[in-house]
């Protein structure tokens, strides 16, 4: 729904968490090209994922 508003910063947290081994490739690829046209705010705890999506990438360790 959020993504319908054009909002120019998109939060998603955990958003390949529950979905099957075949369907993570997919929100990945969706993720990846709503990237080019807006900010994606990305909460991932699988680096994988982070790794083959993202342009900047900033890790948190207990908290900081």
């Amino acid at each position: 729904m959020s993504i319908c508003s054009k909002p120019k910063l998109l939060m998603l947290d955990e958003p390949t968490s529950g979905m099957g081994i075949d369907d993570i490739p997919i929100m990945t690829q969706l993720i990846s090209d709503l990237g080019r046209d807006h900010t994606v705010l990305l909460i991932e705890h699988n680096m994988s994922i982070v790794m083959s999506i993202s342009q900047r990438i900033t890790v948190m360790s207990h908290g900081q």
